[in-house]
C-alpha cells in the first residue's frame, strides 16, 4: 500500500476556485514558522515534516469514516471506521532527517508498517481480526569504514483471530496468529500464537482465571528457518509474569515459550488481594537433552485504597527456576530469584466544573 501526501503552495500551484485571501495565507505561515514547521523561505523543515497533520482539524471522508490522526513521532496514519462494526487502518514509514537517503536506523521497530484490524461485537460476543505488515531495515552493502551505502526492508506478516465471550459470572478467551515472511535476517519466518484463557467469578469479591499462551520457537538443530513468533508492539510487564524473564523485547529467534498460569482476586472494602501462579516451558528444545521445563513465578499484590486520592499498592515475586532457565537465561538457577515492591499513587483532582 503507498499513500501519497502532495504539499502545495497555496499562492501558486493550488488551483483553488477561489483562491484565499494573501494576508490569511500570511498570517498562516508566519504561525507555522513560530511552531517551527516552515522556516523563513517557507520550506517545510523536518520538525513540520513531522507535525503534518498534527494542527489540522477533524475531516470527515465519509459518514462515519474519519481521519483520526497522523502520530508526530511515529509517522502513523491511522484511519476509522465505527459503525455497526469497527473497522481501524494504519500506515506508516519511517525516516531519518539525512535528505540524501532514506535510510532509518531506529529506535522503533519498523521502517514502515500497514495494519488493518477489524472489529464486530454482539451484547456478550466480541470478535476481532488482525492483519499487521511489518518491515524492518535491514544492511544491504556497507563500506569497508563502516558507512551504510544500501538498505532494504524485511518484511513479516501477522495474521490472525480474537475472540472472547462473557457471560453472568463466565468468560472465555481465544486467539490464534500466524506469522510469515521474513525475519530480520531474511531467514524465512513461520512462527504461531495461541492463547485460551477462562475466567469464572464464584462470588462476587473473587475471581478466578486459568490459561495457557503458547509461542512457537527454534529449536537449537534448526538452521534454515525461524519459527520463533515475535509479539509486535506488545504490552511489556503485563503477560507472562511481572518478573519480565520473558516480555515483548526478547522473543526473537529463541524457543519460544509456554505458560500455563493461573490467577485469583479478591476484594473487600478498599482492599484487594492477588495472587498468580506462571508454570514456563519452552515451545522447542534448546539442546537434544535438555528439559523444556524452565521454571514456575509467583506474583503476590496487595492494594489499599486509602482515599479518593492517595492509593498504596505492595508486591512480591519469586522465581523457582530450573535448569534449563539457567540454560536460557544464564545464571544459577539456584540462586534467590525474587523482588518486592511499594508503590504510593496519588491523583489529585486540581480542577473541577459543574454544569449549569
Amino acid at each position: 500500500m503507498t499513500i501519497v501526501i502532495t504539499v502545495y503552495d497555496p499562492e501558486a500551484a493550488f488551483p483553488f476556485l477561489n483562491p484565499p485571501d494573501s494576508r490569511m495565507v500570511n498570517d498562516g505561515y508566519k504561525l507555522l514558522q513560530e511552531l517551527g514547521a516552515v522556516n523563513s523561505q517557507r520550506k517545510l523543515t523536518s520538525m513540520g515534516k513531522r507535525m503534518a497533520g498534527h494542527m489540522g482539524v477533524r475531516r470527515c471522508t465519509t459518514r462515519n469514516l474519519r481521519l483520526v490522526g497522523i502520530d508526530k513521532e511515529n509517522d502513523l496514519l491511522l484511519i476509522k471506521y465505527e459503525g455497526i462494526f469497527k473497522l481501524h487502518a494504519g500506515v506508516a514509514y519511517h525516516e531519518n532527517s539525512d535528505p540524501s537517503n532514506n535510510f532509518y536506523l531506529g529506535p522503533d521497530a519498523y521502517k514502515t508498517m500497514q495494519f488493518l484490524w477489524a472489529n464486530y461485537s454482539l451484547e456478550s460476543l466480541k470478535m476481532s481480526l488482525l492483519f499487521l505488515n511489518n518491515g524492518i531495515p535491514v544492511e544491504k552493502t556497507v563500506s569497508p569504514g563502516g558507512e551504510l551505502i544500501d538498505q532494504g526492508i524485511s518484511f513479516s506478516q501477522t495474521v490472525g483471530p480474537l475472540v472472547s465471550y462473557t457471560a453472568d459470572k463466565f468468560g472465555l478467551v481465544a486467539g490464534a496468529y500466524y506469522q510469515g515472511g521474513h525475519d530480520a535476517s531474511e531467514l524465512s519466518l513461520s512462527a504461531f500464537y495461541g492463547n485460551l484463557e477462562a475466567s469464572f467469578k464464584p462470588l462476587e469479591k473473587l475471581g478466578l482465571k486459568l490459561g495457557y499462551e503458547y509461542l512457537s520457537g527454534t529449536a537449537f538443530d534448526e538452521t534454515e528457518n525461524n519459527h520463533s513468533f515475535t509479539p509486535f508492539y506488545g504490552t511489556n510487564h503485563k503477560f507472562n509474569g511481572f518478573m519480565d524473564y520473558f516480555y515483548v523485547g526478547n522473543h526473537g529467534n529463541n524457543v519460544g515459550l509456554q505458560d500455563l498460569y493461573l490467577n485469583a482476586g479478591y476484594g473487600f472494602g478498599k482492599i484487594s488481594l492477588n495472587a498468580s501462579m506462571h508454570m514456563f516451558q519452552s515451545a522447542s528444545l534448546q539442546a537434544a537433552d535438555a528439559s523444556r521445563y524452565l521454571g514456575t513465578e509467583v506474583d503476590l499484590v496487595c492494594s489499599w485504597k486509602l482515599d479518593e486520592v492517595v492509593g498504596l499498592m505492595a508486591g512480591y515475586s519469586q522465581m523457582f527456576a530450573g535448569e534449563s532457565m539457567e540454560m536460557l537465561k544464564g545464571g544459577s538457577a539456584n540462586a534467590y530469584q525474587g523482588w518486592a515492591w511499594l508503590m504510593v499513587t496519588v491523583k489529585p483532582n486540581f480542577f473541577s466544573s459543574g454544569g449549569s
